[in-house]
């Protein structure tokens, strides 16, 4: 299942010269995109080796290699946590981490740097974002929008325990929406008895809930819900059955394997 991409985007730093500021944008107008990029130099546009991983290039990741949380892929350690985050903000204050991005492949970068050289958002050179590395995601909702919200100032008092942190604070125009993941996380996603969805699901009479996992390569999908009068699992390794799922009731939820394994057995009662 291949999830949209929603674009918001990293700053580009500014550079000072001749007494006033020169932004990126003005450089590549003023002298093209080649010019432009020799001026800046390597320590802006170069991508950044220290978020590489697995051997792949910056957007050039095979999405079999990446956890899908509510439609939008990240490294697997940075969805792990991002599941944590967001059943421990949905326990606090009761609403949705609205998710808008995560992996942006490099054509997808590609359009987020024209559109920046156009008037646009804010966009790094394509092959430098950290959304290309898989551990770059951007919240929607409230937390895009203020940075005073309830949802932003939890995000700031709590986010760092699941290894993510506020880094578009530091761009040249703030992003309240852009977070990255260090990978400090050490914990598991929420068993059902301590996820906050348990109720949710428990009461819910449509198998509308899909769920995967993936064990030594092997992905397993799993519609989940109650039935009249008594709960379902149905599981596949199918992914055309999966997209025609997913279509129905939603974009699949990445469990680890023994969240999977624990929602399995409430589900059927074991």
């Amino acid at each position: 299942m291949s999830p949209p991409l929603i674009r918001d985007f990293r700053n580009p730093s500014e550079l000072e010269g001749g007494g006033r500021t020169i932004t990126r944008r003005s450089l590549l107008l003023a002298a093209g995109g080649v010019a432009a990029t020799a001026f800046v130099g390597a320590s802006v546009l170069d991508p950044e080796p220290a978020s590489a991983w697995g051997g792949y290039a910056n957007g050039q990741i095979p999405l079999d290699q990446l956890t899908s949380v509510d439609g939008h892929r990240f490294r697997n350690d940075a969805a792990v946590a991002m599941v944590a985050l967001r059943a421990a903000y949905r326990g606090a204050l009761g609403s949705t981490l609205i998710l808008n991005d995560g992996y942006r492949d490099l054509a997808g970068q590609w359009r987020a740097w024209n559109d920046y050289l156009n008037g646009g958002n804010l966009a790094v050179y394509p092959g430098t974002s950290n959304h290309g590395w898989a551990i770059a995601a951007d919240f929607g909702g409230e937390v895009y929008s203020s940075s005073a919200s309830a949802g932003h100032r939890w995000l700031q008092a709590n986010a760092l325990a699941f290894g993510w942190s506020w880094t578009g604070r530091y761009f040249s125009r703030i992003e309240n929406w852009h977070w990255e993941y260090n990978g400090s996380y050490t914990g598991t996603t929420p068993t059902p008895e301590d996820n906050p969805d348990f109720d949710i699901h428990r009461r819910n009479n449509n198998m509308a809930s899909l769920y995967y996992t993936t064990v030594n390569g092997v992905t397993t999908f799993a519609l989940a819900g109650d039935g009249v009068g008594n709960a379902a699992w149905l599981e596949t390794t199918d992914q055309a059955l999966a997209n025609q799922l997913a279509g129905q009731h939603g974009n699949a939820a990445f469990l680890t394997q023994g969240s999977f394994n624990q929602w399995k057995s409430w589900y059927l009662g074991q």
